[in-house]
């Protein structure tokens, strides 16, 4: 395997995991849907 795919991969699986750690905390799910419609969020 090749450095670089490798270094590729640990990123994607970062990635990854920080998304689904923001994707369970309530306050972080108010932006989420925003970015995810692809419009601003309404803070409150």
């Amino acid at each position: 395997m090749i450095t670089n795919d490798l270094d590729y991969r640990r990123g994607v699986a970062k990635a990854v995991e920080d998304f689904c750690s923001v994707a369970v905390i309530f306050d972080d799910q108010k932006g989420l849907k925003p970015f995810l419609e692809k419009r601003k969020p309404n803070w409150k």
